[in-house]
């Protein structure tokens, strides 16, 4: 069977792969007449030259909501916060966390049942009482965005990025957001739901039947939900497909940037998007309100681009009058780690969430104790509550 195929259509089958998804496979292979075996190989080698597809959650659905904190670890605990944040994941709800290149702080995604910001605002307070932070900033998601590769500047076959700047336009259509607003909206979700779905946050292609597997949870229940639910009802909203860094990656010189706009009007938030989204090597964005709007795009690109990247960027703000309301941060990718749904912190039973903010904190104490030579501060002391947090996003 022919694997070769030309530029035009290497492009087509990406975009047909995300179009129908990397699990369907022979719909895809009849859509541009080609094997199906065709489409499996190339896939392979779509990963193995950096390019992985991650199924976009709408976590709203199994009733969570994103949170983005700022933490600024003091000069003890620095060292070892990343293994802190890790260690915390069975407990806390933490999702991704991202160190920055220069200075102390981190950053931290958590995604929270709705109604519980207050435990995680209260564990923050009671790190920051026992001196293992020196303050954060907390906001809560309106909206996130996930923008997947375009084919138009990357080269799949020989994993490599080219560029013409001069063909890079705003976007026409806005990548797809989903919107977390206040009040939970309804959320149908079960065990079932979650183990398929934290699967599929560490593989995309993963079969049913090897869920099945590896779950020990009988095939025919695993696909009924994987149809009904994850499907049908939009806990997974779609699959992006993204670069990972390919031989960049390997040797830790991929770049990772994070750029902030601070104090943005909510009528300026779509065109800004259709400006800065256009950037080739974009790919998650989100909109946090908490008294002011703070709009945040990430991007990873080769070290040969940073500098064309950093330029084009600056034209764009420039253009929006935008540029001094916003800061850029490298972020550290050997300081970082993602977190699948929290299984552990499901009752099957009770078929809701479950908060161990408490034990965490006894935890945290104990840790505390045995580093520093103190005693466990109580849980609930409270004593932080008034101190300043840190400085605003922009500030730094």
């Amino acid at each position: 069977m022919p694997r070769i195929i030309d530029a035009d259509r290497e492009k087509a089958l990406l975009n047909a792969l995300v179009e129908m998804s990397p699990r369907n496979l022979a719909a895809v292979a009849r859509s541009l007449g080609m094997p199906e075996e065709t489409v499996r190989y190339k896939l392979r080698r779509y990963y193995e030259r950096g390019l992985v597809f991650y199924a976009f959650p709408d976590l709203s659905r199994i009733g969570l909501r994103p949170y983005y904190a700022e933490l600024k670890f003091s000069g003890r605990w620095r060292p070892s916060a990343g293994q802190l944040l890790q260690s915390m994941s069975i407990y806390s709800y933490i999702s991704y966390y991202t160190g920055y290149l220069t200075g102390s702080w981190l950053t931290a995604h958590f995604s929270m049942p709705y109604g519980a910001g207050s435990h995680l605002r209260r564990l923050l307070d009671e790190m920051a009482d026992m001196g293992i932070i020196e303050g954060y900033r907390l906001r809560p998601a309106s909206w996130v965005s996930y923008r997947g590769i375009d084919p138009e500047f990357f080269d799949p076959e020989a994993g490599e990025w080219d560029v013409d700047w001069t063909r890079v336009r705003p976007l026409e259509e806005l990548p797809d957001r989903v919107d977390y607003p206040e009040e939970s909206p309804r959320a149908e979700f079960d065990y079932y739901d979650l183990a398929i779905l934290a699967e599929l946050q560490q593989d995309a292609r993963v079969p049913v039947a090897e869920i099945a597997e590896r779950t020990g949870v009988n095939e025919k229940t695993l696909a009924y939900h994987f149809n009904r639910h994850v499907v049908e009802n939009g806990i997974v909203r779609r699959y992006m497909l993204r670069w990972w860094g390919g031989s960049y990656a390997k040797t830790n010189t991929v770049t990772y940037l994070e750029l902030v706009v601070s104090g943005i009007r909510r009528r300026d938030v779509e065109e800004l998007r259709r400006r800065v989204e256009a950037l080739p090597f974009a790919y998650s964005s989100r909109l946090l309100e908490d008294g002011e709007l703070v709009y945040i795009l990430q991007a990873m690109m080769p070290p040969n681009y940073f500098n064309q990247s950093m330029i084009w960027m600056r034209d764009r703000l420039s253009e929006l009058g935008a540029l001094d309301a916003t800061s850029f941060r490298l972020l550290d990718a050997r300081e970082s780690m993602g977190f699948t749904v929290p299984l552990e912190l499901y009752n099957r039973e009770g078929e809701s969430w479950t908060m161990k903010v408490d034990e965490l904190i006894e935890k945290l104490g104990a840790v505390r104790a045995m580093v520093e030579g103190a005693p466990s501060a109580p849980p609930g002391s409270g004593a932080a509550e008034d101190k300043e947090r840190g400085p605003s996003i922009a500030g730094r």
